[in-house]
């Protein structure tokens, strides 16, 4: 039984690792090095078998607990961000909100419409991105969204509260 509890203490220890790397995922440059964004794909996994150890090391009354305890929390910041716990806060007035939205072929379905009548009274949006819409919608979509100002490009669209200045289209090509 001894050598089953050191396998899972050395497994603990290597999720334990692979989550912090996962964390620094955010702080480290894809170009220099691209295993911490990879590791960082497995995220939810991570902290959930973390979680588990953490159950199952305060079960057996071992100290081990604290293994997966202290990498949970030095991660919970990220990790908020990451499950998405954002509670009703006051919105900074220098924060600009942005929404992105695939609409699916929005001809044949009147999901945007609904979803925008949806966040309307919740959020301050002062830009909307839009793909798979058609050029028809947009006077519609501005009255929705009391978006005056608007862009459209070969089915994408951005809604803007503020004037768009200009345009231009880049060429991104791998180098």
């Amino acid at each position: 039984m001894k050598w089953f509890l050191q396998l899972l203490l050395w497994l603990n220890g290597t999720i334990v690792a692979l989550t912090i790397v996962g964390y620094l995922a955010s702080y480290i440059d894809p170009g220099v090095n691209s295993i911490p964004q990879a590791i960082g794909l497995f995220m939810p996994w991570l902290l959930l078998l973390n979680f588990v150890f953490l159950v199952f090391w305060v079960s057996l009354r071992r100290k081990w607990y604290f293994l997966s305890l202290i990498c949970l929390i030095l991660g919970m910041g990220q990790t908020t961000r990451f499950l998405g716990f954002h509670f009703d806060r006051e919105k900074d007035p220098e924060q600009l909100g942005i929404c992105s939205f695939n609409s699916q072929s929005y001809n044949e379905s009147d999901h945007l419409n609904e979803f925008l009548k949806q966040i309307k009274g919740k959020h301050q949006l002062d830009f909307i991105c839009l793909q798979e819409i058609t050029e028809n919608h947009i006077a519609s979509l501005k009255v929705i969204t009391d978006l005056d100002h608007h862009y459209f490009y070969k089915g994408k669209s951005i809604l803007s509260r503020y004037p768009i200045q200009g345009q231009e289209i880049f060429s991104l090509i791998n180098q």
